[in-house]
């Protein structure tokens, strides 16, 4: 089974949209609008944003945009991704605090 979390955020609401994933059985993961403090995936971005970032030359291709962001994804350990969910918890707690505004963790 496929579970699709994206924002709750309006722009990624659209009608085409929940109707495709509907329509192909991927079951959505509810995610409150305009929290990232929440959403564990953009501090994996920020990772491989990094690792692609630090490449020792531009990229010219699509081909070497690909085998870069594969190359970066694999540099990123199951222990790496471990050490933002250990956190979870505070972060619940903390957007709970603010009162379910944004605090950027």
């Amino acid at each position: 089974m496929v579970v699709f979390q994206e924002d709750g955020a309006p722009s990624h609401q659209a009608k085409s949209t929940c109707e495709w994933l509907l329509c192909n059985s991927v079951e959505s993961f509810p995610h409150p609008a305009s929290s990232p403090d929440l959403n564990l995936i953009k501090s994996l971005w920020k990772i491989l944003k990094y690792h692609i970032r630090s490449w020792p030359h531009p990229l010219t291709s699509l081909a070497e945009l690909k085998a870069t962001v594969c190359e970066a994804w694999d540099q990123i350990t199951l222990e790496g991704i471990n050490s933002h969910v250990k956190h979870m918890e505070d972060r619940i707690a903390t957007v709970l605090a603010a009162c379910g505004r944004h605090t950027m963790y």
